[in-house]
């Protein structure tokens, strides 16, 4: 007896090892225009799951509790999970472009509110766009702006922006990139009250959420394929 006869009969007994899952939560599962739905999500076949995982997943690679989480959105299955996880370890792509952290000589302390700290990078997604990244290291919150060039002043136009619509950190951390270390865009940051901080040389990556939130941020960039279409239709900053 197949899942869909069981649901269609609520006829549950003598399952298979795995048709159990299903029975688990047969209360939830419904049969719509042919489709096996768990509430309002389609439970799709086995041959089709990988197909789901992977246009979910290779779109910007994210992580694997990301990947649960949008393939959830429109899916779910018993095991999904552990599927979601097998695939995800076993990107090729991923594997590639995984970052080995650095150990480090600074570790900072935490912080209790929004904008006491701010990290600053630049994320370059060649032969396509570069991007300016900004993360709070009290909330994580990112913020990913594309720009033209690396430039002290386009620095200063997208701070700019971004500090008037956030407001001004006390501190803003970088690295120790010459644009962002212009004389006249320090010069600025001290007079609005933003502390400039530069990481210690050799060491450009102190310990912390805010800058692995950084290097998650520049990684799905990195993984972006240009043959998918127009970058910004991608990702939800």
């Amino acid at each position: 007896m197949d899942i869909k006869t069981r649901i269609s009969k609520y006829n549950w007994s003598r399952c298979s090892v795995t048709e159990r899952p299903y029975k688990s939560i047969r209360n939830k599962l419904t049969i719509e225009k042919g489709i096996v739905c768990n509430g309002d999500l389609i439970v799709p076949p086995k041959t089709m799951r990988k197909i789901f995982i992977k246009s979910t997943h290779d779109d910007i690679h994210c992580g694997i509790m990301q990947t649960r989480c949008r393939l959830k959105l429109e899916v779910c299955w018993p095991g999904y999970c552990q599927d979601v996880e097998e695939y995800v370890k076993n990107c090729e792509k991923c594997a590639e472009i995984k970052v080995k952290m650095e150990k480090t000589l600074h570790t900072w302390l935490s912080e209790n509110k929004p904008r006491c700290r701010v990290h600053m990078d630049h994320a370059h997604v060649q032969g396509i766009v570069l991007f300016l990244i900004l993360v709070d290291s009290f909330s994580g919150w990112p913020e990913v702006i594309k720009v033209n060039n690396c430039e002290a002043a386009t620095v200063k136009a997208v701070l700019q922006s971004v500090f008037s619509r956030n407001g001004v950190p006390e501190v803003l951390v970088s690295d120790n990139a010459a644009e962002f270390h212009d004389t006249t865009l320090h010069q600025w940051l001290k007079k609005i009250g933003c502390v400039p901080y530069k990481t210690p040389p050799y060491h450009p990556q102190p310990n912390g959420a805010a800058e692995r939130m950084v290097e998650t941020v520049k990684m799905g960039l990195r993984a972006y394929s240009p043959d998918k279409g127009l970058l910004c239709g991608y990702l939800s900053f």
